[in-house]
């Protein structure tokens, strides 16, 4: 599996294995349009839904740093 080779991201590997994952499911999906025919607000979900999975990958990462430089 992918988190196996994210390196010292420790215990911050799996939920951003598993945050790529849904992005990258979803990135397909729109892609290949199986999202076209779904309301306006059913986008603005997904669209929601992202920028929270985006937003909480940012502070995995900042946390994780923080406790690699020890502070």
């Amino acid at each position: 599996m992918g988190h196996n080779r994210m390196g010292s991201l420790g215990v911050a590997s799996w939920p951003l294995h598993m945050i790529m994952l849904i992005l990258f499911s979803t990135l397909v999906a729109l892609m290949r349009r199986e999202w076209s025919h779904c309301t306006p607000a059913t986008r603005r979900f997904i669209t929601l839904a992202i920028t929270i999975l985006v937003l909480s990958i940012l502070v995995i990462g900042y946390g994780n740093s923080l406790s690699q430089t020890g502070d």
